[in-house]
């Protein structure tokens, strides 16, 4: 659907119309919208309807690159329902800090799992992404004012927080000579993820060990293609890793494993860890991986967005994203009902996590000595 609204605009600006006329434009394209969002909304909802709560209107132009960024737009966690804006955990990830690397948000308090409640006095309640972004985003030095409310807390707290460039890690790892433990942690999904989980599989394989911990928490998700290639290490070629499902609109789409299958006729013992922090992405693989029987999830319930969105143009620059689909996992589970359950439940907590102390990865780790 292409609405020229701009030609319609400048066809009656170079005219002495009436206020009135001079606002039908806009009056125009408010009303193709409306009708727009109730067509759709119609189509796409029924008694297992798609989760409509990450829709919603953009109003910025779109080249190449940002289609394809909105296309998994809810993967990388960029969509909010009223929940969610009032925590804005993943933005809060992706535009200022990572909690424990020593980032501004680190090193001023914030913890993760914080809800940020406003930004500069700004209540971030009804606060889009976009606009979050523009408020948390500014000078190298200057000071942005997060008010979060934290567990346990009675009342909220501002923390200011000095902005600094901050690089996001794609992936680290380690390995323990005494419990026998090679850790890869992988904090997104992005477009070298693949080739780094690849580096990562070599380090492993070169320290001999024969049992891993792959840590997802607080890993908001990513690109698609990025957890199929990762989960194409652990599985054979053709083994279902997740589902896009149109619920009978159109054939679903089965994105399945490419084959690489690495640890095939060897020893692995595999825990993954997850939290409420793990999402789309991370939760994809995770759940491919859990429910071909791989790896075991240990941690805490995980964040549960999994859906398809699309951007359609309505012209003037306006722009409208919709969820066309949702994912299922190998079992025909879908994310968005509530994410991933492990199958070890641990959780930490703030203290544990202040005091360098992490029961989730010890639990993993106590698993792991039996398996």
């Amino acid at each position: 659907m292409n609405f020229s609204v701009h030609k319609i605009n400048d066809w009656i600006s170079a005219r002495p119309w009436p206020l009135f006329w001079r606002s039908l434009p806009a009056l125009l394209a408010g009303l193709l919208l409306l009708a727009t969002l109730a067509m759709v909304g119609a189509q796409t909802s029924g008694k297992n309807g798609l989760r409509q709560r990450y829709q919603r209107v953009a109003i910025s132009a779109l080249n190449s690159r940002n289609y394809e960024f909105a296309r998994v737009a809810c993967l990388r966690g960029l969509a909010f329902d009223s929940d969610d804006q009032a925590r804005l955990l993943w933005l809060f990830y992706l535009s200022i800090a990572l909690n424990g690397l020593g980032h501004p948000a680190e090193a001023a308090g914030i913890l993760s799992g914080d809800k940020i409640i406003a930004i500069d006095a700004t209540s971030s309640s009804r606060m889009s992404s976009d606009d979050a972004v523009k408020i948390i985003r500014g000078a190298i030095g200057s000071v942005v004012k997060i008010t979060v409310q934290r567990a346990g807390e009675p009342a909220p707290r501002v923390i200011p927080v000095t902005r600094a460039n901050i690089v996001v890690p794609n992936i680290k790892t380690s390995y323990n000579a005494g419990t026998g433990v090679f850790e890869i942690d992988l904090y997104s999904f992005s477009a070298v993820s693949a080739d780094n989980f690849r580096d990562a599989l070599r380090e492993y394989f070169k320290s001999g060990a024969t049992k891993m911990i792959l840590d997802l928490r607080g890993n908001p998700g990513g690109y698609l293609n990025a957890a199929v290639e990762i989960g194409s290490y652990f599985l054979p070629a053709g083994t279902t890793i997740v589902t896009e499902d149109y619920e009978g609109k159109q054939s679903n789409v089965v994105h399945r494993s490419l084959g690489y299958n690495v640890f095939a006729n060897k020893k692995l013992s595999m825990a993954i860890l997850v939290d409420q922090g793990s999402a789309s992405a991370a939760e994809i693989l995770s759940g491919a991986l859990q429910q071909n029987g791989v790896a075991t999830l240990v941690g805490t319930r995980t964040f549960g967005k999994g859906c398809v969105q699309e951007m359609f143009d309505l012209g003037g620059g306006a722009q409208v994203k919709i969820t066309v689909a949702r994912w299922l996992t190998p079992n025909g589970s879908s994310i968005s009902d509530g994410g991933l359950t492990p199958d070890i439940n641990a959780t930490t907590t703030r203290d544990q996590i202040l005091a360098g102390n992490d029961p989730q990865k010890a639990a993993a780790t106590a698993w792991l000595s039996t398996h």
